[in-house]
């Protein structure tokens, strides 16, 4: 009889536990932030990208020492995308590059890519058929995507990030070096 009420003391006290803690994950002083809705909506802060804790969050501090995570493994593949385009050391205004990231154009077929204006940009980070470039401007856009078919997919691969790379003409000369198939 002493465990069940032990074991009922213990699940009222989690559950005390759970609700202080969500209270606590909904106040002004957030300090995680994973998905696109809570960055979107936090406060204006200037921040340095302090650690990469995994392939899904990051580490940061302000100029006054407060530290705040982007990202979380439970969170979504916006925060986890724009997480790994950062660069450690580098500081950032959020949510405004977030808000840039999330807003930079897409070309995703290679119609599109061959009818970009031209403009040299670096490979920030490329993934599962996509990749995120930046010119020396500080603009970034995407290249690639769910529909953007194998030849696009296979330009993607032959790419290095952290590379700069001109376009359309990159993709010109992939194109041009390829083999064709008679039919």
């Amino acid at each position: 009889m002493k465990n069940t009420f032990d074991l009922t003391k213990l699940a009222f006290l989690a559950t005390i536990v759970g609700i202080l803690a969500a209270a606590s994950a909904d106040a002004d002083d957030k300090t995680n932030y994973i998905t696109v809705k809570e960055i979107t909506a936090m406060p204006p802060c200037t921040v340095t990208f302090a650690k990469r804790l995994s392939e899904f969050s990051g580490f940061f501090t302000n100029a006054n020492g407060k530290a705040i995570v982007l990202g979380d493994i439970r969170g979504e593949q916006w925060v986890w995308h724009f997480v790994v385009a950062l660069k450690e050391g580098q500081a950032y205004k959020l949510p405004d590059a977030f808000l840039n990231y999330q807003a930079a154009p897409h070309y995703v077929t290679a119609r599109e890519i061959t009818a970009m204006v031209p403009r040299t940009a670096t490979l920030i980070h490329g993934w599962h058929g996509s990749g995120y470039f930046k010119t020396a401007d500080g603009k970034g856009f995407f290249i690639g995507g769910g529909r953007s078919g194998e030849e696009v997919d296979r330009f993607l691969r032959t790419l290095e990030e952290e590379k700069a790379y001109a376009f359309p003409d990159a993709f010109l000369k992939y194109q041009k070096n390829q083999p064709t198939t008679k039919r």
